[in-house]
């Protein structure tokens, strides 16, 4: 801006506007951080000094581990002698230049937009610095003191070099004569090594969506207020209505889910153990996919059955056709890669005497008497059905 009838207190340009002023404002502290303070109001009179109602106080202060931490916090400011107080200048921001901030703001529901939930420091010049962590997101409501000026924009992103680019921007400092300027840019790129510091501030701590909702005048706050109650309420219902259309889909799933296990059944019925394990697995993957835990352990329950009953079944197989075979010929006769799994079945069917055959630990082989086998094969048959049957009752 060419005049300065937007400055309301200049401390260094002795510059003091008397009266009452409710408009979007920026007041800059000359204290140890450079605080400033955002409100939608002032009041400047001769005896009383400089009061601000309700406004938001931004900077950094030092914890209790004396580490620098970013925070705002609503209060009411005021300075008996402005000239002698840390307040270094006072502006409102023309109605115009508001009118263009307001319009390139972007939706806070716009895809990848970052929006805090707490106010916290993106850079401080010598001490923090997030900048090479959130290269290339997008950024909500971020504020930056740049050397000798101060930018509130809608949002930020850091670029591949580290460097911010600032959009839908009010930009607020001094000249090379410290006259106080004012301009409104749609994006700007500000190189790192002039940045003092950025915060972001976050919606529940400011209590808003949208930095420039806080310099809006009461009634705009309290219509904003009012639509976002409204959106949220909305929200909320949309949210049930989705969790239980989730759910009555999940209970249809699981339906689906049942009736498989019944084709599994059959599956099994018929000495179809390949297929079942396919089916069986697919459950499984499902049900996992949906959070399904008891339909989990099913699963694998019967995808232990079916493994050892294809085994078992593989044995008695070669059993009459082979008088020695090795542990890995069933594996790969059943496509089953558990070795021990494979062992232990062996071990169970000569101890059970469902087999005539001994097992070699050290070279992983069955010798068969295979002329026992035969001579026992309707009996081993029938062994092998009715223990079948016994197992696949008590899964189902």
């Amino acid at each position: 801006m060419i005049n300065n009838e937007f400055i309301l207190f200049d401390r260094i340009k002795e510059i003091k506007r008397f009266g009452e002023f409710k408009c979007p404002i920026i007041s800059k502290l000359h204290d140890l951080n450079n605080s400033m303070i955002l409100s939608n109001n002032i009041e400047i009179t001769k005896d009383k000094g400089i009061r601000i109602t309700q406004g938001l106080k931004v900077g950094f202060k030092e914890s209790f581990n004396n580490e620098k931490i970013a925070f705002t916090e609503i209060d009411n400011f005021s300075w008996k002698n402005p000239t002698e107080s840390l307040l270094e200048y006072s502006v409102f921001i023309p109605k115009d230049t508001m009118e263009q901030y307001d319009q390139g703001q972007i939706f806070e529901d716009f895809p990848f937009i970052l929006t805090f939930l707490h106010t916290s420091p993106l850079y401080l010049i010598g001490e923090i610095n997030h900048l090479d962590f959130m290269k290339g997101e997008i950024i909500s409501n971020p504020i930056s003191l740049i050397m000798n000026g101060f930018v509130i924009a809608d949002r930020v992103v850091i670029d591949q070099m580290g460097d911010p680019y600032f959009y839908d921007c009010i930009i607020v400092g001094r000249d090379a004569n410290d006259d106080l300027n004012m301009s409104y840019e749609v994006f700007i790129k500000i190189d790192e090594k002039v940045v003092e510091y950025i915060i972001i501030l976050g919606r529940e701590d400011i209590g808003f969506d949208k930095i420039g909702t806080i310099i809006k005048s009461g009634v705009e706050r309290e219509i904003i207020k009012k639509k976002r109650v409204e959106l949220i309420e909305q929200v909320k219902k949309e949210q049930e209505q989705i969790i239980q259309l989730m759910k009555k889909k999940e209970n249809e799933k699981k339906v689906n889910l049942k009736e498989k296990f019944l084709e599994v059944e059959k599956l099994i019925q018929d000495n179809k153990f390949s297929e079942a394990i396919m089916e069986l697995k697919e459950i499984k993957k499902e049900a996992e996919n949906l959070n399904l835990d008891d339909i989990v352990n099913r699963s694998n329950e019967n995808l232990d059955l079916c493994y050892i009953l294809l085994i078992k079944k593989t044995i008695l197989d070669l059993g009459t056709k082979f008088a020695r075979i090795q542990i890995v010929e069933i594996s790969e006769v059943s496509e089953i890669v558990n070795e021990k799994l494979i062992i232990s079945t062996v071990k169970d069917m000569i101890k059970n005497k469902e087999i005539y055959a001994k097992y070699f630990e050290s070279s992983k082989s069955i010798a068969f008497d295979q002329q026992a086998n035969i001579e026992e094969i309707d009996n081993l048959m029938s062994i092998y059905k009715d223990w079948e049957e016994r197992k696949r009752s008590s899964k189902y």
